[in-house]
């Protein structure tokens, strides 16, 4: 269900990564990924990810840079 948004959303886990931009060839695909980047995905998801081995452990995800900026402020 999430797969898509995770995977469109995954690069902006490193602070290098300003944006993301992704291929739409039409109208409809635009806002598909528009919904996508939108997308609010679980925490759990993302460290289910890590546990599984499909991301490594020291790798950031959006959330783990969310949450370090929250609580930098």
């Amino acid at each position: 269900m999430f797969s898509a948004a995770a995977a469109l959303q995954f690069p902006l886990g490193h602070r290098a990564v300003s944006c993301v931009i992704p291929g739409a060839r039409s109208a409809e695909e635009a806002a598909q990924c528009a919904e996508w980047m939108a997308a609010e995905i679980p925490p759990a998801l993302w460290a289910a990810l890590k546990q599984a081995g499909h991301i490594p452990a020291g790798v950031s995800t959006p959330i783990a840079l969310t949450a370090a900026a929250n609580a930098s402020l």
